[in-house]
This record gives structure tokens, sequence and C-alpha cells, in this order.
């Protein structure tokens, strides 16, 4: 099992309900299952329910700014980088200062010390615009539901969406922390974020894949295959990243405070979508959409992963980002999309995505 795939599965993970169980002709909400009792080399974060257990790890990664790889190897249950034995060794001490000096609060994290380096620094690092911000008066800020509706207008998606699938040609670099940059270009065919066609090129090799709904295949040296779902949830995070509608289902808006984004004054609206919290970030001059933050809550407090959005361009009726930039979802460090060509299409040959001839019985696993 490559990490890749493994990081895959976690996503996946995090991705899924929890389950309900019947009892007595109710549903009731199944007992979470905790990580010690799941897997096999979890020594402090046993109890911690599985669901929270990979946020955590998701908030370690934000904290130190690298991914998995910095303190595991596969398979995940060795002990043999010295970073893993030193991590528990912080874990324990955070627990033990809130512990000993906030009656339990947690009070403490990793990113108190950190801020996004594995290394904290013991110097002060002076800022002169800390101290002017103290003194700044800031106006009311704008309305965040007037925000969003202006970025409706100025983009045009709400209206387009529905009747256009979408061509996109990008190259994609991809930043690690323990590896030197990647890169590798990909052409995506979009009927839907669960119906599509992807084909990814790199220096090493070529690879397609297809998604049609809850099936899917890829074809690499070996043939066409069926891939498992963990596979399929990891490749289709390509294909939302280009989604349309990105604030179609975003309620509860409220602006927060003026910030930077890209380098430019943003206004910061907090949100409710599909129930999770982000914070939305848009441009003052512009009123396009800068950068969506969305949390997850860990053990020691939100994680987060950020989508930035930049370059927009016209594209038929519509206006749409040609740099996409995502970082740090759950340690997968820093990629970077940047678009050649965006076109709409009206109708697609449906038997794009259909499933290809000659296709092996057994899929391909991400364990």
């Amino acid at each position: 099992m490559t990490l890749e795939r493994a990081v895959s599965g976690f996503l996946l993970l995090l991705s899924l309900p929890s389950g309900i169980v019947a009892a007595q002709g109710t549903t009731q909400p199944e007992k979470p299952k905790l990580a010690g009792n799941i897997f096999k080399n979890v020594q402090v974060l046993k109890d911690l329910p599985e669901q929270q257990f990979w946020e955590t790890m998701s908030f370690f990664t934000d904290s130190l700014g690298v991914n998995c790889e910095r303190c595991h190897e596969t398979p995940f249950e060795a002990d043999k980088k010295p970073e893993k034995i030193k991590a528990r060794q912080m874990i324990r001490m955070v627990l033990d200062l809130n512990a000993r000096y906030f009656d339990g609060t947690r009070k403490v994290t990793c990113n108190s010390c950190h801020r996004g380096t594995t290394i904290p620094l013991d110097e002060p690092s002076l800022d002169a615009h800390r101290w002017m911000d103290f003194g700044r008066a800031e106006g009311p800020l704008p309305d965040g539901a007037a925000l969003i509706a202006r970025y409706k207008r100025l983009t045009g998606v709400s209206a387009a969406a529905a009747l256009h699938a979408e061509r996109v040609s990008y190259e994609m670099t991809i930043y690690l922390s323990e590896a030197s940059p990647r890169r590798q270009n990909t052409e995506l065919t979009i009927a839907a974020p669960d119906r599509f066609r992807m084909s990814t090129r790199n220096d090493a090799s070529t690879r397609e894949w297809i998604r049609d709904g809850a099936t899917g295949w890829t074809h690499d040296a070996d043939g066409w295959q069926a891939v498992d779902g963990s596979k399929m949830f990891d490749i289709s995070s390509e294909a939302s990243s280009f989604k349309w509608e990105n604030l179609k289902d975003v309620t509860d808006p409220k602006s927060l405070k003026m910030d930077m984004a890209r380098g430019r004054q943003a206004t910061v609206v907090e949100a409710r979508d599909h129930g999770e919290r982000v914070w939305l970030y848009f441009d003052n001059k512009t009123g396009l959409l800068l950068r969506r933050r969305a949390f997850s809550p860990s053990y020691f407090a939100d994680s987060c992963w950020d989508i930035e959005y930049d370059d927009y361009r016209r594209v038929g009726p519509v206006v749409l980002p040609y740099l996409v930039q995502i970082l740090n979802p759950s340690g997968n460090g820093l990629t970077i999309r940047k678009v050649k060509e965006r076109a709409l299409v009206r109708n697609l040959d449906a038997r794009l995505f259909a499933k290809p001839d000659g296709v092996a019985q057994n899929p391909v696993r991400s364990e």
C-alpha cells in the first residue's frame, strides 16, 4: 500500500456519514469506534473516536506544515521513524500542560508553538502591523449574504451551470514536505462531479480514469481495471476542484472581519456548507472569491484546509478561475492547478463514461 493511497482512504473515511443501527423499531446512532480498538499501534490517543482521530492527525499536519510522511512509514503500524516517537512525546507534553495549568481545558496545542514549522522559533518576531491593528478603527463590514449574491451575479454560474458540461486542460504542480515538486498534465471531461473522464501524464507514465456514478475504471500499463471506492474518492477530488457552483448550498452567512488573501484586501464571511463551517474570502475590489477555508473539529482545535481561486476569465457566458490552489488537505501538501483551457460543452457522448471493454475482474484496491 502506498502512502498516497492510504491517505486517500483516510480522506474517504472523513467523507462518510456515521452509521446507524436499528434497535427496537427505531434508528439510533451507532456507538463510535475508538482509535485504540481499530489501530494496533495507537498509544496516546487511543480513546478518541475514529472520526475525531483522523481530524486530529490532520490538525498535526496543519500545525507543523508537513504531510503524513513526516512521521509515518508504511505499514502505518511501524515505529521506525524518530519523528513518530517525538510526536508521541509532544502530544503527552501538550496533554500534561493543559491538565497541569489549565484544569484540563484545551488551551495549548501543537500550533501554539509550531505555527506551521517543524522547529518552533525561540526568538521574538516583531510585527509592526500587529501594533497598528490595535488602534485601527474598522468600519461596518459588508453584508455576507450580499457578497455571496454579488459573486453569483459577477460569475453568472447559477444561471449557466445546469446548461453545460465542461472540458478542462491544466498543469498541476504537487509540493510535499519530503520530496521535490512533481508536475503532471491533466485533461478532464466533466459531466457531473460523479461522472467524468480524466487523463494524467507525467515524465514517467500516462493514466486514464473514468467515473460513472458509483462505478469507475482506470487504464495503465496493465490495461483497464475497476477501481475501488477509496481510490475513486481520491480522483473525484480533481473534478470537484473545478466545481462551478461552489457556493450553491451555503447558508447562514455572517461577515467576520477584513483580512488578506492572495495579497489583496478581502472580507471574510463565515457560513455553513452542508453542515461544514467555512470561511469565504471575497476580494474587496472585484467581489470575486479568493479563498474557501473549511474547518473540521479535532481533539485539540479545528483543522482546516484552503482552496484558493485566481486569474478569473470569461468562458462563454460565465466567469471562471484559471488558477485553483489547494493547501494541505489532511497533510497532502500544496497542489497548484494552472488551467491551459476551459471549454463548455452542451452535449457529451454518453459512451465517454461507459464501462470499457476488457476490464479486469478484480478492482485496483488502496490496501
